[in-house]
């Protein structure tokens, strides 16, 4: 047998496995497939369905979902989390224990000396001395007794600095700690230079969201959001598509630790207004998107 020989019969051979395989596949395709209710819930399955979600979700009734099932699968996505969002593993800091209050009067701090430029520093540290659940949370020593920071903890230095403002009211301070650590904050940041204030406040906020995660290894991401810094400064983007047609929505969530809002406009709601945006286009049936 010469080589055009072989190869035709390589491919006839190839055909006719393909034959038996559609065949065999139609047999299989035909037979009706019966869903039964189990008796009771597949553990394995349940954890599952808290990493992926369907891309394709169809309303349960379409499914042929019992009742009950509906139910059940209503009250499971209410405990699973808020808004939406997936709950979380690991639980660092209960939203309960946010105290948005001043547990008592207090009289005003310290001021703050101009150490050569540090205006836009100087602004963000009296922001952070006086927000009331920041203060109550490090003035109850939780930190201090749970820090598992190595070298600098932004968190601690924060706490020492706070505690010498309020405890001098009426006088100066100079925040030397602070600047002195400057680089370890923002690497590029040079003490002496002006500095853009709400850059330097993004950089310190999350120099104090490391501090609460450092010694919590592989936390995902719904469980980093529970530190008691995401609980005061953060919460969560929503990205929204909808089907125009079948009105399914489409939800994705991403954490933030601050939103950036057009100051022109008056009023604050008028102002989260505006940040949200809403797009329509067409790609293979009508769609929306809400952003908020």
């Amino acid at each position: 047998m010469n080589v055009r020989d072989k190869i035709f019969d390589s491919t006839s051979s190839d055909r006719s496995l393909d034959v038996q395989l559609a065949s065999s596949s139609r047999e299989l395709l035909q037979e009706k497939v019966t869903f039964v209710e189990a008796r009771r819930p597949d553990a394995q399955y349940e954890e599952l369905k808290k990493l992926y979600k369907p891309l394709n979700n169809l309303p349960e009734e379409k499914l042929g979902v019992s009742s009950s099932i509906r139910e059940r699968n209503a009250a499971e996505s209410e405990v699973s989390g808020s808004g939406g969002v997936d709950g979380p593993r690991v639980d660092l800091f209960p939203s309960e224990r946010v105290e948005l209050l001043w547990k008592a009067p207090r009289r005003v701090g310290a001021g703050l000396a101009n150490l050569g430029n540090t205006c836009f520093l100087n602004s963000v540290l009296q922001c952070l001395s006086y927000t009331p659940p920041l203060v109550n949370y490090l003035q109850s020593g939780d930190h201090t007794r749970q820090c598992r920071m190595v070298g600098f903890c932004a968190m601690c230095e924060i706490k020492q600095h706070i505690d010498v403002v309020l405890k001098a009211s009426g006088k100066v301070v100079r925040p030397m700690g602070i600047v002195q650590r400057l680089k370890s904050i923002a690497k590029h940041f040079r003490v002496g230079r002006q500095e853009d204030a709400h850059e330097f406040l993004r950089y310190l906020v999350d120099g104090l969201q490391k501090s609460c995660l450092t010694g919590f290894s592989k936390l995902d991401t719904t469980s980093q959001g529970t530190s008691v810094v995401h609980r005061i400064f953060g919460g969560y983007h929503r990205s929204q598509v909808k089907c125009l047609k079948c009105r399914f929505e489409s939800n994705t969530y991403e954490p933030l630790l601050d939103i950036s809002l057009n100051i022109k406009v008056s009023q604050m709601d008028n102002s989260v207004q505006a940040m949200s945006y809403r797009e329509m286009g067409l790609h293979k049936g009508k769609k929306s998107r809400d952003s908020e």
